[in-house]
């Protein structure tokens, strides 16, 4: 009788351990699933987010000199919530409100064959009829990114991404 205690005795102790850890992973699940959710509607606020900050500079889009006003956008190429280890890839978007001084030396630029991809949310901040010019060195490689760039000269106006895709 006693062996057939202690059989019982452990393999309530089996059950009860089995019955913890199923909880303890249920727990750690529903956290993974809570820091993803919290993680993308992150990412989504931040793709979303509509920035004036003077973060980019002639030596990351040359050409631009010291400009205006700037209105910039950027988000993930990737998944940036992701558990895979290494860099997501990420893609910045902007207009800008140039200087006198520096639009004209886009004058020189051939008209462009086409009009970027502006995304919508950018577009409030160009003006109405532009005309883009683009560089024959664009788009290009600078600093480890690809840099693209238009300019509309009599207007002022630029439109770049900076991207590491």
């Amino acid at each position: 009788m006693r062996t057939r205690t202690v059989v019982l005795i452990a393999g309530g102790l089996c059950a009860a351990a089995l019955a913890a850890g199923m909880v303890a992973v249920d727990r750690l699940a529903a956290a993974a699933d809570r820091e993803d959710r919290t993680c993308t509607q992150q990412a989504q606020a931040d793709a979303a987010a509509i920035r004036t900050g003077r973060d980019w500079t002639a030596d990351d889009v040359p050409g631009i000199g010291d400009y205006v006003e700037i209105h910039w956008q950027a988000g993930t190429l990737g998944v940036p919530c992701s558990r895979a280890p290494g860099p997501t890839d990420w893609r910045a978007e902007g207009v800008l409100r140039l200087r006198d001084t520096d639009a004209a030396a886009f004058a020189a630029w051939p008209a462009a064959t086409g009009a970027p991809p502006v995304r919508d949310t950018l577009r409030p901040f160009l003006p109405e009829a532009v005309r883009w010019r683009h560089g024959g060195d664009f788009p290009r490689q600078h600093k480890g990114r690809t840099v693209d760039l238009y300019a509309d000269p009599d207007r002022a106006v630029a439109w770049f991404t900076v991207s590491t895709a």
